[in-house]
């Protein structure tokens, strides 16, 4: 569930970025909050899970809610996808792991698609990409989704504009929506 940020009053506008995030920001420009912060179960280029972050599926193709399987970072390293009993929070077995126990860092989606984990120093440890066609961000949007069937989806998409869109949050006001989208 989403829940506003406590410096509600000093923000300025929202703005969707071309990568996928959205972003709540100050008028200096400083953001207090973003989504690229809050993962569900889609990653997009630029985007980290760090430890304890974590994808969650959604329940089924049409059911959003919590679903049976979570793909994990935990606090020791290791990278892991669980099935789990929601709506308990116990985790089963390990479906899939990453042997990384002490190592594991961070998950990084790079911006030519690739996903991978690495350690402190920045080292690659392992690759979690399946071979996906390898083309620049200019002309693909890439993101990888967690399926209700625990199954991780590569996409990349021809880009064919370049949309923008902000919201902007005006003294208590309705939110005002301003775009050029073609």
């Amino acid at each position: 569930m989403w829940a506003r940020p406590t410096a509600i009053a000093e923000l300025a506008y929202g703005a969707m970025l071309d990568n996928g995030n959205f972003v709540l920001a100050t008028s200096s420009s400083a953001t207090p909050w973003q989504s690229f912060n809050e993962p569900t179960d889609t990653i997009f280029p630029g985007q980290v899970l760090n430890l304890d972050s974590s994808l969650v599926s959604s329940f089924s193709d049409t059911d959003v809610s919590n679903g049976r399987f979570k793909f994990i970072l935990q606090t020791d390293g290791n990278l892991v996808l669980y099935k789990v009993n929601y709506p308990a929070v116990d985790k089963s077995d390990a479906y899939w792991t990453i042997s990384s126990v002490g190592s594991g860092y961070q998950v990084i989606f790079n911006q030519s698609g690739f996903i991978f984990l690495q350690d402190k120093n920045g080292t690659l440890l392992n690759s979690i990409s399946s071979d996906v066609e390898n083309s620049t961000s200019q002309s693909m949007y890439h993101q990888a989704i967690l399926e209700y069937d625990g199954s991780k989806v590569e996409e990349g998409v021809p880009v064919v504009s370049t949309a923008f869109a902000q919201w902007e949050l005006t003294g208590g006001q309705d939110v005002i929506v301003h775009s050029d989208i073609s």
